[in-house]
């Protein structure tokens, strides 16, 4: 098991401030999953936290013991308790077998007989002993990788993406040896672009945006409660919507125009972070709208806005229901999408398409299908809003 918290980090490469400010509390047990576009600073953070670069700012700090403190044996005796999961596989002119054995004779490890061939089976390599490593796919070259890492045993694993460009069996196979990690009270730290990954496996998300913590929480409060618009739009949040605060009857109204909601994807195409697409931009043959006019809570009664709302917050209907609620539109479903837990709907309203979460039992019992009409509700204090340009 090992602590690890970061006070003020910060990383400069020729100049350039890579990282800065950076505070974090890392536990045993958990999956900390690092997120942000590319050139945020996840992999240099991998590279501090792994003591392969050494910070210019700030400090560190495992189990309470700072790492300025350190003398070159403690440093090399703390780095010996760390296991790195490179992003491109960096692997021996051998056997796979050869490739397990090295870091542990490196390390002064003994390993215990059947170890090897455990770890192969954990990472579905079991049988490949003799194989070249070098003619292994893709997929294999990273799961020896793991595999080394888990032979070695450390108490801090770091891996930086390492299910990118993977096939389908290997990144189940990286992911399930990774959650085994955290259970069995390693400290994990994973930097990833895939948000379904994100959400699979994080015990609480890091976000950095050029170089600084944006946000930190649960994956579901980062992912899903955004601090601001662009970790909204990097996460691939539905229903972002654009539009101009005004004020009416005392309250505040965000106007959108008649135009699909920012984010929103075509049908048919790849979409990035690991999102569905789930239907059509605009409807087929729609005529211009008048302006959708949402009410919501805010200080701001004037400027561009846009404003995010989670599709598990839109109450859907067949008819108009009473309720407390202030936004109520009527709209037509254009797609339904089976997500495997839920029912993704994409609905029309007034030229704008909402996508709402419903469970099959409720899709059913309302009869829904491409073409029904139906009701969208949802509260003010369910909006949020950022400001734009």
């Amino acid at each position: 098991m090992m602590e690890v918290r970061v006070e003020n980090l910060g990383r400069a490469v020729q100049g350039k401030r890579i990282l800065e400010g950076i505070d974090l509390e890392i536990s045993p047990g958990t999956v900390h999953v690092v997120l942000g576009p590319n050139g945020a600073g996840k992999s240099t953070l991998l590279r501090l936290l792994g003591l392969l670069d050494r910070p210019d700012r700030g400090e560190i700090l495992f189990d309470g013991r700072r790492l300025a403190a350190m003398g070159r044996n403690e440093r090399t005796r703390l780095r010996r308790r760390s296991g790195f999961v490179f992003q491109t596989p960096l692997l021996l002119a051998a056997s796979v077998e050869a490739n397990l054995r090295f870091g542990a004779r490196l390390r002064g490890i003994r390993l215990a007989t059947g170890a090897v061939g455990e770890v192969l089976e954990r990472t579905g390599l079991a049988g490949r002993e003799t194989q070249e490593a070098r003619l292994l796919s893709g997929g294999e070259k990273q799961r020896l990788q793991l595999a080394r890492v888990l032979l070695l045993d450390p108490d801090l694993v770091l891996l930086d993406e390492p299910t990118a460009n993977l096939d389908p069996l290997s990144v189940k196979s990286i992911e399930t040896a990774i959650a085994q990690l955290a259970g069995a009270g390693k400290t994990v730290v994973m930097a990833t672009h895939n948000l379904i990954q994100a959400r699979l496996l994080a015990g609480k998300v890091f976000f950095l945006k050029q170089g600084r913590l944006a946000q930190a929480g649960s994956a579901a409060e980062v992912l899903s409660r955004p601090l601001s618009l662009d970790i909204a739009e990097f996460s691939a949040a539905e229903n972002i919507l654009s539009g101009t605060l005004a004020r009416r009857d005392g309250g505040t109204v965000l106007n959108c125009g008649p135009q699909a909601p920012q984010g929103s994807r075509p049908s048919g195409t790849l979409t990035p972070q690991g999102s569905r697409p789930y239907g059509p931009l605009t409807p087929q043959g729609s005529r211009p709208h008048a302006p959708l006019t949402i009410e919501v809570v805010s200080e701001r009664t004037a400027g561009k806005a846009a404003a995010v709302i989670r599709p598990e917050d839109i109450l859907v209907s067949t008819r108009p229901i009473a309720s407390s609620a202030r936004n109520s539109f009527r709209g037509t479903v254009r797609t339904l999408a089976d997500l495997g837990t839920v029912i993704a709907l994409s609905v029309d309203c007034s030229g704008i398409l909402f996508t709402v979460f419903l469970t099959r039992v409720s899709c059913a019992q309302m009869g829904l299908a491409a073409g029904s009409d139906v009701t969208l509700t949802f509260k003010a204090t369910s909006v949020r809003l950022f400001p734009q340009d």
